[in-house]
């Protein structure tokens, strides 16, 4: 027999993608009928005296003691305090050069695309027509009209790209852009992933340092393996100590 909680913990073990999957009553019944042939195997292990084995045994017993202590430890983590306001600050000021927003700057782009594998004579064509197109800009016509001969998607919006962070994830963009200093500037023609493109600096963000205020979460986030690590070095030696726990070697 499999009950209706049985049915409902199995399904909530499943990732939530798979979950909506078994909620329908084909589903329901899926399963259902997997618990039912788990429970078949089990009992049928059982009668052949399988769990008997003494490999089984052990491994379950390391089993239950790997949860119990994993339990232990949660409980301890649930009790313990936090870092201290003076932990946390100190920790900040031996780290703050990683606490920074990266420089930012959003630009307007015109992309010719064209595929990495494309042939050599179609991949010149693509690059001519980026750079008859970056000359018109250069001549005075506003960028966002000539980016609605583009291909990007930054087309239907003026050209505008939005904000590109420098956090080196597109370098080939990131260079163009971050060569750039003064609003209006326009980089060379340059190739990337996607194809042949050019930017224009529409605005620039310098990169700055992060509050400690608001680097308190990421801050707590960054110590906790440190405070677990202290917290379970405390619980063992608290432990070896009541236990008057010593380890003897024996004598040359």
């Amino acid at each position: 027999m499999v009950t209706r909680e049985e049915m409902h913990h199995e399904a909530e073990r499943m990732p939530p993608a798979l979950r909506a999957r078994f909620e329908t009553p084909a589903g329901q019944r899926e399963i259902a009928r997997s618990l039912i042939d788990k429970k078949l195997l089990v009992n049928e292990a059982r009668r052949r005296g399988i769990d008997r084995d003494p490999q089984i045994r052990r491994q379950v017993d390391e089993l239950e003691e790997r949860l119990i202590v994993q339990a232990l430890l949660e409980a301890e983590e649930k009790t313990a305090p936090g870092p201290t306001e003076g932990e946390l600050r100190a920790y900040y000021e031996q780290h703050k050069r990683e606490f920074v927003e990266p420089a930012q700057a959003r630009v307007a782009r015109v992309l010719v695309k064209v595929s990495a594998d494309a042939s050599v004579p179609e991949r010149e064509r693509a690059r001519r027509k980026a750079e008859r197109l970056a000359a018109r800009v250069a001549a005075g016509e506003p960028i966002s009209k000539v980016a609605l001969e583009g291909d990007g998607p930054e087309r239907s919006r003026g050209g505008d790209l939005g904000f590109v962070v420098n956090d080196r994830k597109k370098p080939e963009l990131e260079q163009a852009v971050f060569s750039l200093l003064n609003t209006g500037d326009r980089s060379e023609v340059f190739s990337c992933s996607e194809g042949f493109a050019f930017v224009q600096l529409l605005k620039r963000r310098d990169a700055k340092a992060i509050s400690f205020e608001r680097a308190r979460s990421e801050l707590k986030n960054r110590m906790a393996p440190q405070g677990k690590r202290k917290l379970f070095d405390s619980l063992l030696s608290r432990l070896r100590r009541e236990a008057d726990a010593r380890v003897e070697t024996p004598s040359p």
